[in-house]
């Protein structure tokens, strides 16, 4: 029952992925080692995708306002050859919303209109950091174009990031010395960001139509990998140091090997009488009770703690509930507690489910 139980769930269409060319596997266990094998492919890729993405859009937003901010401090911004205050409208912190209308960019307008709506439907404050965190990959790959170079007829918005900020976005993009252009270095990343979203949608990133066997699905993996690496050297080689830290690249020397993906193509054998294992257990809770002491108690019933790190909470009387024919609290008193993080992050945080402590 277990093998075709799996099939369901992961549906015929997708495990045929791997019973058909180029991976070709003969059963349907594995298939479905060679599906575990491209989860654990996709976990790397990813770590290598999320630093791209984050670099970049980190990258392109401070070059671009430090440059303007440079010029508003030396007073030549409107005097550059191109006004760069005339995009940004007086407000340099969201350049990149101020830049665009409907008529000059409908789409990045839109990708920043749902972005607003999302924030305002999860109750965050239009911030450029919330924003910045928001807005996709493809948005950030689209400001790499000589639509947005200076002197270009293409160019709409008047928002100039070439070659201005170049050499800050892309300090390492350069072929024996040379730097790359704009759209060599922007059809690189238009290919990254459909890595990324096929990853995001769960497909396969190795399955092209150029694909025989699986040495060159394996290939494939490995030059998407190096290519991504690439990408991440352009703009901060210092990142992939992270991903050393979390054996990143490791994982796929091993996993980029002809007999590793052999050898989990054999796990899934004789599932079916695979005893099957408690997946909840021996997974303990941290225990997240703090002790302290109440160093005030308010007018109005609110207590201010202060626990053992001498860090300071507050608890809103109205959160205090005490067993029936218990005391007041009082200055002094020990209690435990547990913390939360207030509504206003200028505020203390919160001590919630407060207790005597038995001490």
């Amino acid at each position: 029952m277990t093998i075709k139980s799996i099939k369901s769930s992961l549906s015929l269409q997708r495990l045929s992925t791997y019973l058909t060319p180029p991976v070709g596997c003969k059963t349907d266990e594995a298939a479905l080692g060679a599906y575990l094998w491209n989860q654990e492919v996709s976990s790397v890729m990813g770590s290598v995708l999320h630093t791209i993405e984050i670099s970049l859009r980190n990258a392109i937003y401070d070059s671009y306002l430090n440059y303007v901010k440079k010029h508003i401090q030396a007073d030549t911004a409107q005097s550059t050859a191109a006004n760069i205050l005339a995009p940004v409208r007086g407000n340099p912190e969201m350049w990149f919303r101020m830049a665009f209308t409907s008529e000059t960019n409908k789409t990045a307008v839109d990708i920043i209109n749902s972005v607003k709506n999302k924030l305002k439907a999860e109750n965050k404050p239009r911030t450029p950091e919330n924003y910045i965190a928001k807005l996709t990959l493809g948005f950030w790959v689209a400001l790499i174009d000589k639509a947005y170079s200076i002197n270009s007829p293409e160019n709409t918005t008047g928002l100039i990031l070439w070659p201005p900020i170049r050499s800050d976005v892309f300090p390492n993009a350069t072929r024996k010395g040379n730097p790359l252009g704009i759209n060599e270095i922007r059809d690189e990343l238009k290919y990254i960001n459909t890595l990324r979203n096929r990853l995001a949608h769960h497909e396969p990133l190795w399955k092209t139509n150029s694909q025989f066997d699986t040495k060159s699905v394996i290939n494939k993996v490995i030059n998407d990998y190096q290519r991504c690496i690439t990408v991440i050297n352009w703009i901060n080689p210092s990142m992939t140091k992270l991903l050393s830290m979390v054996d990143n690249h490791k994982r796929i020397k091993e996993l980029c090997k002809i007999e590793t993906l052999a050898q989990m193509m054999m796990l899934p054998v004789d599932l079916d009488n695979m005893p099957a294992e408690d997946l909840l257990a021996n997974l303990s809770l941290i225990d997240e009770t703090r002790e302290g002491e109440i160093i005030s108690v308010t007018k109005d019933g609110h207590l201010f703690i202060r626990d053992t790190s001498s860090q300071i909470f507050f608890t809103p009387k109205s959160k205090i509930k005490l067993p029936d024919g218990h005391v007041d609290l009082k200055t002094n008193d020990k209690v435990r507690f547990v913390g939360a993080p207030p509504k206003d992050p200028k505020r203390n945080p919160l001590a919630l489910d407060i207790s005597i402590s038995p001490n």
